[in-house]
């Protein structure tokens, strides 16, 4: 069996496994975008959930969320008509804050929580996702021209963390770039966009 015959066997139980994380993942987006209900809790328990709190004290957590909701608030309205650059900017503005209150790597975490300001237009950052695209980009000529995306930075320093989101950028570009290509022809690439929080035309008709 070739891995196309197995996307495809495996394509609609895919889906359903999916959309049962997504339910949890569309609450904390109402949330995020409801002042009302937005709090301390919800995201941290949101951010538990994603194992992005592992690692820091109970002080750092709370600092990290207080810092999100603040920012979210700040950042009001969401607009989902959002541009891209903007999108990036307020992705390293978010990292950087976040490194100032801990000086480790972000990278997912940042892309997570933004993505539930801006769900429409994000893109999380996913490790399987991020190998998969290494490959491609050396196999597929289309990406081949971009730059490389590299290893991930994991260093601590104002440097590595602004390497790191970079490294996020190119990382975005990329998958930004698959996606345009492939939009009505997503099918074999479907972990690719549900790892990155988009999800492909076809998906939401897979279970029936």
């Amino acid at each position: 069996m070739n891995i196309e015959q197995f996307i495809r066997d495996n394509y609609a139980a895919a889906c359903r496994k999916q959309n049962k994380l997504k339910d949890g993942d569309q609450a904390m987006v109402a949330i995020v975008h409801d002042d009302t209900n937005l709090g301390a809790d919800a995201v941290s328990k949101w951010m538990s959930g994603y194992g992005l709190q592992r690692g820091i004290s109970k002080d750092v957590r709370k600092r990290i969320v207080g810092a999100y909701v603040n920012f979210v608030r700040a950042q009001r309205p969401l607009d989902s008509r959002i541009g891209n650059d903007e999108l990036l900017e307020k992705y390293g503005r978010l990292y950087r804050m976040f490194a100032g209150v801990k000086d480790r790597n972000w990278t997912s975490a940042t892309s997570k929580l933004l993505w539930c300001m801006y769900p429409k237009r994000g893109v999380i950052y996913d490790a399987f996702v991020w190998r998969a695209l290494v490959v491609l980009q050396i196999v597929d000529p289309a990406l081949a021209t971009g730059q490389k995306l590299g290893s991930r930075p994991e260093g601590k320093g104002a440097a590595a963390h602004e390497e790191a989101i970079a490294h996020y950028k190119r990382y975005q570009v990329m998958v930004r770039k698959i996606e345009a290509r492939y939009r009505d022809l997503s099918f074999p690439l479907f972990f690719v966009f549900q790892g990155c929080g988009l999800m492909p035309p076809d998906c939401a008709q897979a279970e029936s």
